[in-house]
């Protein structure tokens, strides 16, 4: 339950980092290895942790994003619904040099290294594009950035 927290605390800063494009964020590796241990001892079901994820992930943006899991893929794609969030989004595709987008994936990237330690390997976020749902902007599995438009 501690690193569901920890998960809430990053997308907090996460959409914080989005709308403010404010400094980097800072976090404590120690606590989150503490939580990591909680959690492995507490005997939670793996459809228990990806439903828990989901939730911190609407939560954490602020109820700003819709979250769908594909349980195929094993990938969580994030839809930003909130105007503002959409906003930002469209500004970093008119212009990936934005210097909001290597902070929102490395934001992404540490989130994704938490659901690695939390479920397993081979979870995969993606970002939609906010205009059409059907495109990517982002995935990463494993902490690692498997696709990121600016770089096509």
């Amino acid at each position: 339950m501690k690193q569901i927290v920890a998960i809430f605390f990053t997308l907090c800063l996460l959409s914080v980092g989005l709308l403010s494009g404010c400094g980097e964020q800072s976090t404590s590796e120690k606590p989150v290895k503490e939580e990591e241990q909680t959690m492995k001892k507490e005997k939670i079901t793996e459809q228990d942790k990806i439903a828990q994820i989901e939730t911190m992930l609407k939560e954490g943006l602020r109820d700003g994003a819709d979250v769908e899991y594909d349980e195929g893929k094993k990938q969580f794609s994030v839809i930003m619904t909130n105007d503002k969030l959409k906003d930002s989004l469209n500004k970093i595709k008119e212009n990936p040099a934005d210097k909001k987008w290597p902070k929102l994936i490395k934001a992404f990237q540490h989130l994704s290294k938490q659901i690695e330690s939390n479920l397993a390997k081979g979870y995969t976020i993606r970002l939609v594009e906010p205009d059409n749902k059907e495109q990517t902007m982002l995935t990463i599995t494993d902490g690692k950035t498997t696709y990121d438009f600016a770089a096509q």
